[in-house]
């Protein structure tokens, strides 16, 4: 029962980086939002929501260069 729970706890700190990400992307700050990203990409590979915030937070830098 322990592991669901760390495991739940876990996957929420995961979720709520993402969400950063996101609230950082949408106020214009792909650097942070690229740096969230690319920290849970680490911890959770598989997570799909992830990668498409790193490509938007490039998108974005891109468009700024």
């Amino acid at each position: 029962m322990a592991q669901h729970a760390e495991a739940a706890a876990h996957a929420e700190r995961t979720s709520g980086r993402l969400q950063l990400a996101q609230h950082e992307l949408s106020h214009d700050h792909p650097e942070l939002a690229l740096a969230r990203a690319e920290q849970v990409l680490t911890e959770l590979p598989r997570f799909a929501p992830a990668p498409l915030a790193r490509i938007r937070a490039l998108e974005d830098l891109k468009e700024r260069s």
